[in-house]
């Protein structure tokens, strides 16, 4: 574990997000439920408990219920890049901070790299795009090879990631560009920005995927969480979801009609780039209530080794 005084800036962007109000954890019941009704299928079929659990993406632990995966697990890692939120989940939920081992954790290879410290100058800097393509390319090439939790190959029975797709990077360069923007810098470079950085998630979320496939036993439980899409409330697409949320298959056709209006997203190349490597056993559709007035779309998978 990294120790320091000091956050990076991709921990203090993580710590940020993670903050959690006085209402989230309570508003979350309900979704925890959710959440545990699904996993209890195969983890019941399980003689006694299992013992090693992986949480990545663990943040505040808001949308998780560690008293469930204590009754499941022996032992159970609370892995995140923000290790302050983790220790105030644990203890917000009636726990020692000994009763789990939490573990602060890069997924991508972006702190220890330094990638965004001078991002916003360098980019500002330049005025082509040629120049723009040429730095992101050289700056994503390192984390190429980048693994996490080495230490652990095929230690874990299971693994459950949270919604954490669509918070590896990208939206930190979005956060960078924005500044870029309240600089004055011009719209079509930051678009470019955007879109280059957006055509590289795809080998950073392949190789978080087989970090996945290396800390999994051969016969272990993958369960993923990823956010698809997000729906406001009052909005006729809204109703929609509500409506469809208590059929698979209606939600699946609510599902390819956004896809086919909006194209895949982050989160949606997360849980398909898995078939590499994954079978897909299970999945449902849940309603995340991020915020007060704003639902995240979750679908909840349950994958095996090839």
């Amino acid at each position: 574990m990294r120790q320091g005084d000091k956050m990076k800036l991709v921990e203090q962007f993580n710590h940020d997000i993670n903050q959690s109000d006085e209402t989230r954890y309570v508003r979350w019941t309900d979704y925890r439920k959710q959440v545990n009704s699904f996993l209890s299928s195969p983890l019941n079929n399980e003689k006694g408990l299992l013992d090693h659990l992986l949480v990545l993406g663990a943040g505040h632990c808001d949308d998780i219920d560690l008293l469930f995966l204590k009754s499941h697990y022996k032992h159970i890692t609370l892995a995140d890049i923000d290790l302050m939120s983790m220790k105030s989940g644990v203890l917000n939920q009636g726990f020692k901070e000994s009763d789990f081992s939490l573990v602060q954790t890069d997924f991508t290879g972006f702190e220890n790299s330094d990638f965004f410290t001078h991002m916003i100058d360098d980019v500002y800097a330049f005025d082509t795009q040629h120049d723009i393509l040429a730095y992101l390319t050289k700056k994503f090439s390192r984390m190429e090879q980048y693994q996490f939790l080495s230490e652990f190959k095929e230690h874990f029975n299971s693994i459950i990631v949270l919604p954490i797709y669509t918070q590896l990077i990208y939206n930190q360069v979005l956060n960078a560009t924005s500044v870029l923007k309240a600089m004055d810098y011009p719209q079509n470079l930051i678009d470019y920005t955007n879109d280059t950085a957006l055509q590289e998630m795809v080998p950073i979320i392949n190789r978080f995927n087989q970090n996945l496939s290396y800390l999994l036993q051969p016969k272990g439980h993958l369960f993923v969480l990823s956010d698809i899409f997000q729906s406001a409330y009052k909005e006729a697409f809204h109703n929609r979801v509500t409506s469809s949320m208590h059929s698979r298959t209606l939600m699946d056709e609510v599902y390819l009609e956004y896809l086919d209006k909006h194209g895949y997203g982050i989160g949606d190349y997360g849980l398909y780039a898995l078939s590499e490597d994954f079978n897909f056993i299970d999945y449902q559709w849940i309603i995340w209530p991020f915020e007060e007035k704003l639902d995240m779309i979750v679908k909840i998978a349950y994958l095996t080794h090839k």
